[in-house]
């Protein structure tokens, strides 16, 4: 499960510069955005492995020709830690019941599961030098000696250095020069993060912590010789991938309630009751039975969030680096049936509702998806109970409002990985 990107807001960093002579000619401050798409293009692309800001000469001017100056570099936060591009893979698995060695069973639903990578970069800031169209050789030439006989490392401020060389050269004027930030990126190790792949493709593998109870109560465990899936051989076969250049952005559903276990049963009836106002169904003569059908411990989500690094990496340049960080949580995940019903049925209806309710949460195309394909597994439930009845009572009974809920309780909170 993931959860939207969070950018945090930060002020713009203008394209200022130090005044030589009264003009703008050194440029002192720069941003650079890791998110841009030419940046998230570039972390994709497998062939590639630095990337270069366009230099843009202003009008007037044009390259000068002298080798572009290493300013500084950023390869990690105030943290210490290392400057890292999110990007996804994403694979798609369709979900089989009743495969058997020679069959491979049928299919009954399909869920994704996001494998989050980090490509660690270094960010360098180079220095370009622009020389004024039509100015003379002689003035060109000097200034690019001036310009590469300068050492950022040295921690002259640079204003101060032209200062100098313009008080040493009557010939030369700072309206004849500029110079340009602009950065270079490059790559170096990936991190695969599989935890959401471990915890989804575990229980069809008689593993993971968790457990589905049946109607008379009895806990089975998914880990085990053989676990709940392999015994109802429910298996998971991986059937496509794709690549892109974030964690996905999960459709929100308001019957996935993060909430502690104590207060669910209260937060639930919020939204089910909202729900069947919304059909006509509101009132106080209907009953709501829920049905803790599975848990599955121990679950991780996956965010980015966007921080603003600012820098000064010497000889007076100031950077803003906008960097994304990717955070994890934990938590433990309870599935529960529901039933929203008219409370004067008698006996026999609930009795219905009650074993219409087991059969269509434990059927493969429900408790087999429901942890990795929440919508899925929900519009399978309605048409199975649905059916379920009909086969009972040959009709529909009105203000029914069957459906699942999850139960998401945060174990550990938001951190970054």
């Amino acid at each position: 499960m993931t959860h939207v990107n969070a950018r945090k807001d930060s002020p713009a960093v203008p394209w200022a510069g130090a005044r030589v002579g009264g003009l703008m000619a050194i440029q002192r401050d720069h941003r650079i955005d890791l998110g841009s798409p030419e940046i998230q293009a570039f972390v994709l692309n497998q062939q590639s492995q630095e990337w270069y800001e366009r230099s843009i000469p202003p009008a007037g001017f044009s390259a000068s020709g002298a080798t572009p100056k290493l300013s500084g570099r950023i390869d990690a936060d105030p943290n210490a830690r290392a400057i890292r591009m999110p990007f996804c893979l994403i694979e798609t698995y369709d979900v089989l019941e009743g495969s058997a060695p020679g069959s491979p069973g049928v299919t009954v639903g399909t869920f994704d599961v996001n494998v989050p990578s980090e490509q660690q970069v270094v960010v360098e800031v180079y220095a370009d030098l622009f020389a004024r169209d039509g100015i003379a050789d002689a003035a060109k030439t000097a200034i690019i000696a001036a310009f590469d006989a300068f050492d950022p490392a040295s921690g002259q401020d640079p204003d101060d250095y032209m200062a100098t060389v313009l008080r040493a050269d009557a010939g030369l004027q700072p309206s004849m020069f500029r110079t340009n930030l602009f950065a270079r990126v490059r790559k170096g190790q990936v991190v695969e993060h599989t935890e959401e792949r471990d915890r989804k493709l575990a229980p069809y593998r008689g593993a993971g912590p968790g457990s589905v109870w049946d109607r008379s109560g009895a806990e089975h465990r998914l880990q085990g010789d053989p676990g709940y899936f392999v015994q109802r051989r429910l298996s998971a076969k991986r059937v496509g991938t794709r690549l892109v250049s974030s964690v996905p952005v999960e459709t929100p559903n308001p019957y996935r309630i993060e909430a502690p276990a104590a207060e669910f049963d209260r937060a639930l009836d919020v939204v089910v009751n909202r729900e069947a106002e919304n059909a006509s169904c509101s009132g106080d003569e209907y009953q709501i039975q829920k049905w803790k059908i599975a848990t599955l411990l121990t679950f991780p989500e996956f965010m980015v969030v966007w921080r603003d690094l600012e820098i000064n990496i010497g000889c007076g340049v100031h950077i803003v680096l906008s960097y994304p960080v990717l955070q994890i949580r934990w938590s433990d995940l309870t599935l529960y049936a529901f039933a929203r019903y008219p409370s004067d049925l008698g006996k026999l209806i609930e009795n219905a509702v009650t074993d219409c309710a087991w059969k269509a949460a434990l059927a493969g195309a429900v408790i087999g998806v429901a942890m990795g394909n929440f919508a899925s597994a929900i519009a399978a439930f309605k048409a199975l109970f649905t059916e379920c009845l009909k086969a009972k009572f040959q009709d529909v009974i009105t203000c029914m409002l069957p459906g699942l809920a999850l139960d998401a309780e945060v174990k550990q909170q938001w951190q970054d990985i």
